[in-house]
């Protein structure tokens, strides 16, 4: 796990931000989005939880170094045209969870090629376990997918997408749902994740 920035390293980094990114960093975290570049900042420094904020400045720097992308406006576009495109995606008849992967791991890569990196097994590590989100885009989205044949794997979904929240800054959750029963996200769910709910 990262360890926690101090508050000195978070209010250099954030003063190095654009506005339009602190506003992106407090709207996921549904919060007031109206003030000056320095009202941002201190609403940000006195509101998001350290792990949290840690999380976001992290991936940001990492993302500007990699000259993946240069801001998390641009991260959010990303997450949402992935969610709208996965979300009409009709797949074929599935039976196990690897012909999902390749299949929908085929429509990023032919939809995003050249423009953005998509891979297929990611390994990160957590807590001693290693942690694999089915695919990765641009090392800013993991994507889970589930062939669900009962409530358990999308339990198991769930506490995955959860987990790999805290790593990424944003996740998207693909249940494949065999039998058809329907998951309702709760309030808990972190703003960073999406879920789809497929019926064949």
């Amino acid at each position: 796990m990262r360890s926690l920035l101090n508050n000195a390293e978070i209010e250099e980094i954030l003063r190095s931000m654009h506005k339009d990114d602190l506003v992106k960093i407090l709207d996921l975290e549904g919060l007031r989005t109206t003030g000056t570049k320095s009202a941002l900042i201190e609403k940000i420094m006195n509101n998001i939880n350290k792990q949290h904020l840690t999380k976001y400045l992290i991936d940001y720097l990492y993302l500007i170094n990699q000259g993946t992308t240069a801001s998390i406006s641009k991260i959010k576009t990303l997450f949402n045209s992935t969610y709208r495109s996965l979300k009409q995606l009709d797949p074929p008849k599935i039976k196990i969870e690897k012909e999902l992967e390749l299949f929908i791991y085929g429509f990023l890569k032919g939809r995003y090629h050249n423009k953005y990196n998509v891979n297929a097994q990611t390994i990160c590590k957590r807590k001693g376990r290693t942690m694999r989100p089915d695919i990765v885009i641009n090392s800013s989205l993991a994507i889970e997918l589930k062939v669900v044949k009962s409530a358990n794997d999308i339990h198991n979904g769930v506490g995955q997408a959860v987990s790999y929240s805290t790593e990424y800054p944003f996740v998207i959750l693909y249940l494949y749902n065999k039998n058809g029963v329907v998951y309702e996200p709760s309030n808990a769910t972190p703003n960073n994740i999406k879920i789809i709910n497929y019926i064949p």
